[in-house]
């Protein structure tokens, strides 16, 4: 149950560019080894010199086109750069279609030693159309330009809730996929973008480029805690160290196959249930989603994890990715203890590495009592959190056992000043209808929660018993609490329940 009282909420559409993907790409060029590209820019050559246009099925081609006119806003019109783009008109084609376009052949003779070969691209992610989610396009790849033997390397679908899922949606996205080593031994390879259809979604693409990049490399291993708050009898996941993994380049990715940790600075490992190891890419952020090895179950001075998880590169001049180590902590756990754990080990490339550091990174996490009555959250140094993130975190560590009021002291609440969006809230142990969570409004404050999120900016999973109060105290009735998303993307919200 989630109550919200006199608040104001909004959603405000805002034009915008995908501007760290722009300067990535621009950092790829300056990097790369450019062997061909095709931007769709010069009408008088179509789909560009040398490039073979094969209908399989059905009778809709690859097609060059300055515009998207079946779009309106808050999608994209027109192409990622330049003043055309390439299209397969799915909407016309009306039932099951196949189309090839085929690049000129690439000579690996002029790739420059030590370097590897990728495939880039820029598609249009959608949803305009619901009817139909079946619009995809994969890339393959073959030694001729006779598709019936190319080797499917990935594929990506126009609507934007089926594969790559994302959350961009009416917006461009770049891909990049990595040429198999095996395939540079052949003197020329020829690309081939395969349109597949059954109707309604059109699928847009441009700037494709072919090209000659560094091959990955490793750099270090940093090993941080970023979250020092108490933990709760009975609480899950709770974070303990983070995990950042350095490397360069982009062909031939390396893996990760193995993390060493100890429990040491840990005063009493009864309290561990379970400790598990968790992925989030290039999101510096604590996510539940990708767990990376198995739960081990009552660890002991040692915790090995192992499993393959390949390095995603970028063409940025160096790519960051991070594992967290989180312990459930028992419900028999006893006062005092403290939790801790280091990194020792852990298998890049198949050599292990030494982290930095491999000891303790922080004075670890305290069995902490479930929390309590009012709590003031602001960058004053009288508040008892500096972010409303904060506090979401230790609430659910924690728990609750009477009733809880968050009260906002600050003006402002977004990125700069430190939150991270969109807030998230799971299901907090002990909540009920004499221990509820409230979020509102200190006397005297006004505050404004805004940032520009493609999801939401407030994020409730399983959550209970919690109210957003836009009242400073009980008998107001003005509206002293703002929560504003300022993204244009269609599935954006201010608060997601779920």
């Amino acid at each position: 149950m989630i109550q919200l009282y006199n608040l104001d909420a909004r959603e405000r559409t805002f034009s915008r560019l995908a501007v760290f993907l722009l300067l990535l790409f621009f950092s790829f060029v300056g990097r790369a080894q450019i062997l061909l590209q095709n931007n769709f820019d010069t009408a008088a050559v179509g789909l560009g010199t040398g490039w073979i246009n094969q209908v399989e099925a059905g009778t809709m081609p690859w097609a060059r086109t300055a515009a998207n006119a079946t779009f309106t806003a808050p999608y994209v019109a027109g192409p990622y750069a330049g003043s055309g783009h390439c299209f397969y008109d799915s909407w016309n084609q009306g039932a099951p279609g196949v189309s090839w376009l085929i690049s000129p052949a690439v000579a690996t003779s002029a790739i420059t030693p030590g370097y590897g070969l990728v495939v880039s691209f820029w598609a249009l992610r959608h949803s305009n159309s619901v009817n139909s989610t079946e619009m995809r396009m994969s890339v393959w790849v073959n030694s001729s330009n006779n598709r019936t033997t190319a080797i499917p390397l990935d594929s990506v679908y126009a609507h934007n809730t089926r594969y790559p899922i994302t959350t961009v949606n009416g917006a461009w996205v770049n891909y990049t996929y990595a040429i198999p080593a095996s395939m540079l031994t052949n003197p020329n390879l020829h690309f081939f973008f395969r349109a597949n259809t059954d109707f309604w979604n059109n699928f847009y693409m441009d700037e494709i480029t072919i090209a000659g990049v560094p091959s990955m490399t490793y750099n270090t291993t940093l090993v941080t805690q970023p979250f020092t708050t108490g933990v709760g009898l009975g609480s899950n996941t709770n974070p303990m160290v983070r995990v950042a993994v350095a490397t360069a380049g982009l062909s031939n990715p390396l893996s990760v196959s193995n993390l060493t940790f100890s429990t040491t600075g840990t005063t009493n490992l009864a309290g561990i249930s379970n400790a598990k190891c968790f992925y989030t890419g290039a999101n510096p952020n604590f996510s539940t989603a990708t767990q990376f090895g198995s739960t081990v179950n009552t660890p002991g001075s040692s915790i090995q994890f192992t499993g393959t998880q390949v390095l995603p590169g970028t063409f940025a001049t160096g790519d960051t990715t991070y594992y967290w180590l989180t312990y459930d902590v028992a419900t028999t756990a006893t006062f005092p203890t403290t939790f801790n754990a280091a990194l020792t080990s852990i298998t890049v490339g198949g050599t292990p590495r030494v982290p930095v550091p491999n000891t303790n990174p922080g004075a670890g996490r305290d069995l902490a009592p479930p929390m309590a009555g009012s709590y003031l959250v602001g960058t004053s140094a009288a508040a008892d959190y500096p972010t409303l993130t904060a506090a979401f975190v230790d609430l659910t560590s924690r728990g609750v056992s009477a009733n809880v009021s968050l009260q906002l002291i600050d003006s402002f609440y977004t990125n700069t000043t430190g939150e991270s969006f969109p807030i998230t809230l799971g299901n907090v142990i002990g909540v009920g209808p004499n221990a509820t969570i409230t979020v509102k409004p200190a006397v005297g404050a006004n505050p404004y929660i805004f940032t520009n999120n493609t999801n939401a900016v407030m994020d409730f999973v399983g959550s209970r018993w919690v109210r957003i109060d836009g009242r400073q105290i009980p008998s107001d009735t003005g509206r002293f609490l703002t929560i504003e998303n300022r993204s244009n993307a269609a599935n954006s919200v201010v608060i997601h329940i779920r």
